[in-house]
């Protein structure tokens, strides 16, 4: 996504090349604060972004886009568990349709390990948790967690059999076509505030920050998965 929103800033006609940096929010976060130099940072949460600019490192900070959590895997059995008697005894139970759905394919048989960003630095890890902990299933998955630095390795460990599900951004989950996914309920986690912090108020990084809110802008993240904000 945030390739697809450089590449439509430097066709424009006042773009700029864009040089971009990929990984976690709390890994750059941490960067930042250690004296790494960017023009622009976009977190996928809103708290880190607020503490640069109360920490006198940002200029000012927007919400950009609101995360969306998918689960994936390539484990049939996981799903076919979604389609059968599973979720009818969840249901039974007081679970909404949604929940019971999830709750099926976790428990499928096979599923061994279930794959996670690193929790302490990227907010999608913290979202799986959250959805764990409500799920009433974090004890019991808890010892099959394989976590990974970021949405990306964590998808990576999907896709290369290291864990047969996983929890990554909704947008990194429509971008591998044919793969099964599901969409976690929104109920189920704190809602992801994905916000961009000007960092230099250089005319080049000013004229991306307000890129962020264009109505072109507003319809790749929209495409990609992203919820937008109400106020953008």
């Amino acid at each position: 996504m945030t390739r697809e929103l450089a590449a439509l800033f430097e066709a424009r006609a006042d773009g700029a090349p864009v040089e971009l940096s990929i990984g976690s929010t709390g890994g750059l976060y941490a960067q930042i604060r250690n004296g790494a130099e960017f023009d622009l940072f976009l977190a996928a949460d809103a708290e880190r972004p607020r503490l640069l600019v109360d920490e006198g490192l940002g200029q000012e900070s927007r919400t950009y886009a609101m995360g969306r959590l998918a689960l994936v895997g390539a484990l049939d059995e996981a799903w076919d568990a979604a389609l059968v008697g599973g979720v009818g005894d969840a249901a039974r139970d007081g679970e909404s349709e949604g929940r019971a759905t999830l709750i099926a394919i976790l428990q499928a048989p096979g599923v061994q390990h279930v794959a996670i960003a690193n929790p302490a630095t990227a907010p999608y890890g913290a979202a799986a948790l959250e959805v764990l902990e409500r799920l009433g299933l974090r004890s019991e998955l808890e010892p099959r967690l394989v976590q990974g630095a970021d949405v990306g390795q964590t998808h990576h460990f999907v896709a290369t059999g290291a864990a047969e599900l996983g929890f990554v951004s909704l947008a990194q989950a429509r971008a591998r076509e044919g793969e099964p996914l599901f969409e976690i309920p929104a109920d189920l986690f704190t809602e992801l505030r994905q916000d961009a912090v000007l960092l230099d108020d250089s005319p080049g990084a000013r004229a991306f920050f307000d890129h962020l809110g264009s109505d072109d802008a507003r319809r790749v993240l929209e495409g990609a998965g992203f919820g937008l904000p109400s106020d953008g």
